[in-house]
């Protein structure tokens, strides 16, 4: 079966997992976007614009981008792989176990 296409003017299901904030907290984050961007430059003069430009575009991508959560990594054994074997403790040194022997013999 032929896929539909949306109709112009409506979001698409990629552009509907967008996180929604109010206009002035979206600038708040421009703002100090920008903030930083301009103090790893040193905040040397004349690059203001291009530091908000970039910082809207960076906010907008960070609003857009549908939140993924990081693959938890699980100590299961699969078919082709044994499980692991637990890491052998190594002996203790020398002078630790003097001093436990001191403590107990006292």
């Amino acid at each position: 079966m032929a896929r539909k296409k949306a109709p112009s003017g409506t979001a698409s299901p990629r552009r509907s997992a967008a996180v929604s904030v109010a206009p002035e907290e979206r600038e708040r984050m421009v703002a100090i976007a920008a903030y930083y961007r301009a103090e790893r430059r040193s905040f040397a003069p004349g690059d203001e614009l291009r530091d908000w430009l970039e910082a809207e575009t960076e906010v907008e991508g960070l609003l857009a981008a549908p939140k993924r959560k990081a693959p938890v990594k699980r100590a299961v054994a699969s078919p082709s792989k044994p499980a692991a074997e637990p890491k052998a403790r190594l002996p203790a040194e020398p002078k630790a176990k003097a001093a436990r022997k001191r403590k107990t013999a006292i």
